[in-house]
């Protein structure tokens, strides 16, 4: 299955996911998935802006290859097929990839508005803990996916937070992808 993905990501502090999850939780639905990451030896995929992730959610295994900034930053292209285990990398058609670490993330959902979806994430990988929203949204949903970032905004406000909608979407041009973010940590390891 192909699919052409709309989201706005950034991170948020400990404090901002609190108040998030406090403001959202209760509306929405938790679950962690664990992302399994693939790539040469020498991290091509990576450095082409491909990812090749077995995700891990609820028991069932989806091998997915994901090209980000497709048309623009918030697009990507992902190709998924379901995978028998975390190291069913035939699914990918390279016998080149070998397996780089995991990804996990405890994630709130919730229906923020029609066509619109709010994730509230916690993240630990390569022994770090960060936290992150993301708004997906459907072709046509942009103004209401900028509607829910001003009630995000609002929210954080009144839990004494000084931030104005232009200072969150400039956080969002500076967020990486989960994968990017994973792969940057792996090679500062090294």
């Amino acid at each position: 299955m192909k699919t052409i993905e709309n989201e706005l990501k950034m991170l948020l502090t400990a404090a901002e996911y609190d108040i998030l999850m406090e403001a959202y939780a209760s509306g929405g639905t938790t679950e962690k998935h664990i992302n399994y990451y693939y790539d040469t030896p020498s991290l091509e995929g990576n450095t082409a802006g491909i990812t090749y992730r077995i995700r891990e959610k609820n028991g069932i295994f989806t091998a997915t290859e994901k090209t980000h900034g497709v048309d623009a930053k918030t697009r990507s292209i992902e190709k998924s097929e379901s995978a028998r285990s975390r190291d069913d990398i035939s699914c990918f058609g390279r016998s080149d990839l070998m397996y780089q670490g995991y990804f996990e993330t405890e994630r709130c959902t919730v229906q923020a508005a029609e066509q619109v979806k709010l994730c509230i994430d916690k993240n630990r990988y390569c022994h770090i803990t960060d936290y992150e929203l993301e708004l997906e949204y459907t072709e046509g949903a942009a103004e209401m996916a900028e509607a829910t970032f001003r009630r995000i905004v609002e929210i954080l406000r009144a839990h004494g937070k000084p931030i104005t909608l232009t200072a969150l979407l400039l956080r969002v041009d500076m967020t990486t992808s989960k994968s990017q973010r994973f792969f940057a940590r792996l090679r500062r390891s090294e």
